[in-house]
């Protein structure tokens, strides 16, 4: 069956067509329990659909489908997703509501009051429009200000399902960050409890590919599944009839039962390695007609794929010209989606000879261009084309997009904060230092103020790496960089890193002299240690210290907010934090002899979480 076929005269090549393939094969089991979910939601019950399955698999796919079919159906559809390697908090929410945004003239009165209410708030997810000058939030405030968030995304979601038939789409929920996942949660949760009051029609659909090493996003499936109205569809690869479909769809033809059986055996009847086979073999001049039947001349072992598909792809990008290859490669280091003027910017080359080059991408089915942007026609083919340069030469590609991205920012680069910051942390020692550090520490606040803490700790950790290794960094506030750091890792669940930042910033402040940084510092300690360590003693003595060196004065609870970023340490912000400082009288917590447990409800009422 798999053994080479000799080419008779009377056969003719075959050449498969480059456009993207308009056509949906299979999955007719995974759409009619999606059609029966919507039912459901028609009757004003909330349901999560979910769509697992490896790469390659088709759920993008299904997931489009999905869509068109609703619209067909009269939803309202809202559509987002998750980006590999993009630091991007609540992604599918942001772009979700920046579609509602648009749409705002046609928005119920209810649901934009919502907005309106919120709209400050709200602006931190839309285009993360952060106020320039704000210091960061008090540390009391930051869940508030999240559960402020969540309500109103949640609340405004579902009084726009109320007023129509809603489906929100997350794609790609394996990439999603923690924050992102907690949101999805409390939506789905959100809309349940309002349906026990009035009917909410509304679908969240979302896909991901089941990841053991991804602990939290493991935990987060799991708990949506434990829900009655959540119904999980995991995607196999296609069956023999769905396997000659797609090809008789790509190839004009009727597969031979040879065809047929080598494709099947080899793919395991995934629809992305069925379609990189099929133009496998159509470059070795292996595809051909002979008597009616679409065959293949080639032996199975001359091109099995790999575990990932990663030769077979290595192949085709070895058949583009050097320029292609090298453009494509920039561009990987951009994401799987990436804004034509950027990589004009990052690459030097004029628009025509640009164009000229990804053309050749399209041509050959490795990019797909919808609209203003573009993007790989798959996660495999743009992480094939990062690995391509080796680790020196990606990161001087990182650092040549950072300084494009600056360029084309240049106006408005409180916008651009965390692209520019994640480029540069990914070009290591190929960036500048001052640079990572500005942006860093720009990236991080900004994290902070969208309540991404993980994100915030990632960045200021970068941070303290590089300025750490540079001498000319010493001029830096190092205990507020350190506070922050160790603040962003608690609050994202860290709290071994966090403490520790807290003592390397404790030391920091007693250098300087910066009694009130000291004092935030031992405080926060001494609380993140009280509600956690229950039955443990706490070494309070630092603090006591502290407090009588200060005779018994304290700042004001109300004031205290978190440290200013480290490049807001000039004359006036010490003069006003020294004024707060002394704003208010302290009662001396040495003089309080009682139990630790007493002890620490007294240090959360003197210091608001």
């Amino acid at each position: 069956m798999n053994s080479r076929i000799e080419k008779p005269a009377s056969t003719s090549l075959v050449y498969l067509d480059r456009a993207p393939p308009p056509f949906f094969v299979g999955r007719r089991d995974a759409l009619t329990q999606f059609t029966a979910s919507w039912q459901d939601v028609l009757a004003g019950h909330p349901r999560v659909f979910l769509i697992a399955g490896e790469a390659g698999v088709g759920k993008t796919k299904l997931l489009t489908e999905c869509q068109t079919l609703a619209r067909h159906l009269q939803a309202n559809v809202y559509a987002g997703r998750c980006y590999e390697g993009q630091f991007l908090p609540y992604a599918p929410f942001a772009e979700a509501l920046n579609q509602l945004s648009e749409a705002e003239a046609e928005i119920p009165e209810e649901p934009l009051d919502h907005i309106k209410q919120d709209r400050e708030i709200l602006n931190r997810l839309l285009l993360q429009r952060v106020p320039a000058n704000a210091d960061l939030v008090q540390a009391e405030q930051v869940e508030s200000d999240r559960l402020r968030l969540f309500l109103a995304i949640s609340r405004t979601m579902v009084a726009l399902a109320r007023r129509h038939p809603m489906l929100f789409v997350a794609d790609d929920l394996h990439w999603a960050d923690q924050p992102t996942l907690e949101l999805l949660a409390h939506l789905v949760f959100t809309a349940t409890q309002a349906a026990e009051q009035h009917p909410v029609p509304m679908l969240i659909l979302s896909a991901y590919r089941p990841e053991e090493d991804r602990p939290r996003l493991v935990r987060s499936i799991q708990r949506l599944q434990r829900e009655e109205h959540c119904e999980t569809v995991t995607l196999t690869g296609l069956d023999e009839a769905d396997i000659d479909d797609l090809i008789r769809h790509m190839c004009q033809g009727r597969p031979s039962s040879q065809l047929l059986d080598t494709i099947r055996d080899i793919t395991h009847g995934n629809p992305l390695f069925i379609q990189e086979t099929l133009y496998h073999l159509e470059q070795q001049q292996a595809l051909c007609m002979q008597d009616g039947d679409l065959v293949t001349t080639a032996a199975a072992e001359a091109f099995r794929l790999p575990e990932h598909l990663t030769s077979v792809i290595r192949e085709r990008i070895d058949g583009l010209s050097v320029n292609c290859r090298r453009v494509l490669t920039l561009a990987a280091c951009l994401g799987e989606r990436f804004s034509f003027d950027t990589l004009a910017r990052a690459s030097e080359l004029n628009e025509d000879d640009l164009l000229d080059l990804l053309e050749e991408g399209l041509e050959q089915r490795l990019l797909i261009n919808t609209g203003p942007d573009f993007q790989f026609a798959h996660a495999l083919i743009c992480q094939a084309f990062y690995h391509l340069p080796s680790v020196r030469r990606r990161q001087r590609l990182h650092g040549q997009i950072a300084e494009a991205l600056e360029q084309l920012h240049e106006s408005k680069l409180d916008t651009a904060f965390s692209q520019i910051a994640s480029h540069l942390v990914r070009a290591g020692s190929a960036a500048k230092a001052e640079k990572l550090i500005h942006y860093g520490c720009q990236a991080g606040d900004d994290a902070f103020a969208a309540f991404d803490w993980s994100l915030a700790a990632h960045y200021y950790n970068a941070v303290l790496t590089t300025a750490e290794a540079v001498p000319a960094a010493g001029e830096l506030d190092w205990g507020s960089l350190y506070y922050r750091a160790g603040l962003s890792h608690c609050n994202s669940g860290d709290y071994g890193l966090g403490l520790g930042l807290y003592d390397r910033a404790i030391e920091a402040y007693q250098t300087t002299g910066d009694l009130e940084g000291q004092g935030e510092a031992l405080i926060r300690k001494a609380l993140r240690q009280a509600s956690g360590n229950f039955g443990t003693l706490i070494d309070l003595q630092p603090l006591e210290d502290l407090l009588e060196r200060l005779g018994g004065r304290r700042p004001d609870c109300a004031a205290v907010s978190l440290r200013p970023s480290p490049y807001s340490t000039g004359r006036v912000d010490r003069e006003r934090r020294r004024r707060r400082w002394h704003s208010a009288p302290w009662r001396s917590v040495k003089k309080l002899a009682m139990p630790c447990s007493v002890r620490r409800q007294v240090f959360i009422w003197l210091w608001p979480r």
